[in-house]
């Protein structure tokens, strides 16, 4: 019987769409998994703060009946923006059985820009995230990528609102694959850069195609533990060469769905992705 495995509720916020890094692979039988959720997140471009209030954490296994199990109540209120990159547990739990939905009941969401403080409607007042097939190891991570962008609809002109409507992703990694890579967006002077596009992409040469994306984050203002321009992307090791490059790009909306348009890259460099990365200078000229 396996045991100790850990499952990593990772919230990723992006002002963008969010193309993930998905391992997806067909389930064994199930057998006892020991699940650690935490918390992760990027920041958008227009908006300083998104604070949620996050009651309950739950999971559901394939052919169960009865719904949603708990694994914490404690509530607990994050910056999601601030958390880009890092990561924040959530709870524990050990179960057997194969793993398919993460439930996190939200009470409240308030969204923070440079006109003021903003309620932020979050129906149904729960975020529910469909875990995707997964082969089992001796442990595993589940990444919860948060779509910000879009998820959060602003309505109204002079008095505008907020609504979130989640968008969320799920996939899974070996905690012993899944690496940082870390660095700075710059201008020419060496002045931090914040709201900057960063990506890794699945090829060794970065591209204006949005499907070659492998995942992406945005660059921070200075606060807190980050300084500005600092930006962090979570993946998973392959030991081959991918590039990271900053973005000239925007979202387009077409009907339900928001569509991540590159018109240029403004800098990039290549990486092997075997282990940590750190130090990785991209330079816009402005």
């Amino acid at each position: 019987m396996l045991k100790r495995k850990a499952f990593l509720a990772v919230l990723t916020i992006m002002v963008l769409v969010l193309t993930a890094c998905f391992q997806v692979a067909t389930a064994p039988e199930p057998t006892e998994v020991s699940y650690a959720f935490y918390l992760t997140d990027k920041p958008t471009v227009e908006a300083e703060h998104l604070y949620m209030a996050i009651d309950s954490v739950s999971y559901q296994i394939a052919g169960e009946e009865g719904g949603f199990t708990t694994v914490s109540t404690d509530s607990t209120v994050v910056d999601l923006f601030e958390f880009a990159g890092d990561l924040l547990a959530l709870g524990d739990a050990d179960l057997e059985g194969t793993l398919t939905k993460i439930r996190l009941e939200v009470s409240a969401a308030n969204v923070v820009t440079d006109e003021g403080t903003y309620g932020c409607d979050v129906p149904p007042d729960k975020v529910d995230v469909i875990v995707p097939e997964y082969e089992f190891a001796e442990e595993l991570d589940v990444l919860i990528d948060f779509e910000a962008g879009a998820s959060i609809h602003k309505t109204g002109g002079p008095s505008p609102s907020y609504k979130l409507r989640p968008v969320v992703k799920a996939s899974i990694m070996v905690p012993e694959e899944r690496i940082e890579i870390g660095g700075t967006v710059q201008d020419s002077s060496g002045t931090g850069l914040s709201g900057y596009i960063v990506a890794l992409f699945k090829t060794e040469e970065p591209s204006t195609d949005s499907e070659n994306i492998l995942t992406m984050t945005v660059s921070h203002r200075s606060g807190g533990r980050w300084g500005a321009g600092d930006f962090r992307l979570l993946t998973t090791a392959d030991d081959a060469t991918h590039a990271v490059g900053v973005l000239d790009a925007e979202t387009v909306e077409e009907g339900t769905s928001t569509m991540l348009i590159i018109n240029a890259i403004l800098d990039s460099t290549s990486v092997v992705l075997d282990s940590d990365k750190d130090g990785i200078v991209l330079t816009v000229s402005e």
